[in-house]
């Protein structure tokens, strides 16, 4: 198999940039060009300000106790769930109707929304509407009566209607998350051999929206000689619209894999998704793209001579993703990419990884990436690619948010 060639400057590298620059330029103005200044009135209400707002419990919220004065302990947040049991701790965020609070006595739970009977926070925070108006404050609930202690004065909101609760005192470097998995195999003896993948994530994340830029790789030498060099590349756009339904402006992707025959592959897709199931601990969604694809080979037939076949497809995909325990998560992805005009050119992608937590900081990963070419392209020598390509890794994570 011959060596991909060196790539010129191409359409896929300057859409992929233009993504990577929508990635970046949405960050300072993503959470202010949703958020529209108005008076506090319950009709308009939102509160510019990000400044914490010291809590003021309104009379319209009947508390049925207050176990804050009750003990004396107003620094911290206060949840009580349907089964009766207050926790206190802090409120981490709320997102797709699920709860994240640090409690002092079980640490991190996870709780759906509709269980919190009443909610005491002496924190500011972001609630924001189904409609997408963010109201900042401290904030009580009882009896299924919101009340946000704003600066103008109290708004009162229907919890049913919030689909997103974040913190308002959150640093910019809070929203993101960056991820680093890196493995390794070595062998000497009858037979040499190295072996090196990497996976690396960067996320950020507000009230509004969530962009995701991936890569995985993978190179192996025998005796000397390449076996393995796979790379992939790809950049996600989502905005929420509400607990269920979001859409998914942009979606990018770049692979190259010289065992494969591909120099570049190159996607531009866009389309939108729902959240199938969504409960405490596990998600399950469905989305669905649309858009153009092409792809460089690297060599082909001499009966063949175009090296770059092009169209446009639709996208059906699948994704989970499982908190199985405190420490073990699991997540999978699965796309079928389907040529529209040639749908026996299909392919298709997916992805499982475990993560067990050995740290906040550390982790062990095991990840398997499995790729089906429906038609594989035979290079210039007449040697065709297997449709099916699986590999299975072993890592250490390095985890940052």
């Amino acid at each position: 198999m011959h060596a991909p060639p060196r790539l010129g400057v191409s359409w896929a590298f300057v859409f992929f940039l233009l993504g990577t620059l929508l990635f970046l330029g949405t960050l300072s103005a993503s959470s202010s060009a949703w958020a529209q200044e108005a008076d506090s009135t319950p009709e308009q209400a939102v509160v510019a300000s990000a400044a914490q707002v010291p809590p003021q419990p309104s009379d319209a919220v009947p508390f049925k106790s207050k176990p804050w004065e009750d003990l004396g302990d107003t620094s911290q947040d206060w949840i009580k769930t349907k089964s009766g049991e207050w926790l206190k701790g802090e409120l981490k965020q709320m997102r797709e109707e699920t709860a994240n609070f640090d409690s002092d006595e079980f640490d991190l739970q996870t709780i759906d929304w509709v269980d919190i009977e009443q909610l005491h926070t002496n924190n500011s925070f972001e609630f924001v509407r189904e409609d997408n108006v963010l109201i900042k404050g401290s904030a009580d609930m009882a009896d299924g009566k919101l009340v946000v202690h704003t600066r103008s004065g109290d708004v009162t909101l229907d919890p049913k209607r919030v689909v997103t609760v974040r913190s308002s005192s959150r640093r910019e470097i809070q929203n993101w998350y960056y991820k680093l998995s890196l493995g390794a195999s070595l062998r000497r003896g009858n037979t040499q051999s190295a072996d090196f993948n990497a996976f690396s994530r960067l996320r950020r994340e507000d009230a509004f929206h969530r962009i995701t830029l991936d890569y995985n790789g993978a190179f192996g030498l025998v005796s000397g000689e390449t076996n393995i060099n796979k790379n992939r590349a790809d950049l996600d756009w989502t905005i929420f619209l509400s607990p269920v339904f979001y859409v998914i402006p942009f979606w990018g992707t770049l692979l190259q894999d010289e065992f494969q025959n591909i120099a570049l592959r190159s996607l531009a897709t866009a389309g939108g998704g729902v959240h199938i199931v969504n409960v405490p601990n596990f998600e399950l969604d469905f989305y669905a793209l649309a858009g153009y694809v092409a792809t460089q080979y690297i060599s082909v037939e001499a009966t063949d001579d175009d090296k770059v076949k092009d169209g446009m497809l639709v996208v059906p995909a699948l994704s989970i993703d499982w908190d199985i325990t405190d420490d073990i998560e699991f997540d999978g992805m699965w796309q079928s990419s389907l040529l529209v005009t040639s749908i026996e050119k299909s392919f298709h992608h997916a992805t499982a990884r475990l993560e067990v937590e050995i740290t906040d900081v550390f982790d062990f990963d095991v990840s398997a990436i499995y790729d089906r070419q429906e038609t594989p392209v035979s290079d210039e020598n007449g040697d065709t690619p297997l449709r099916d390509d699986l590999s299975l890794t072993l890592g250490v994570g390095l985890e940052f948010e």
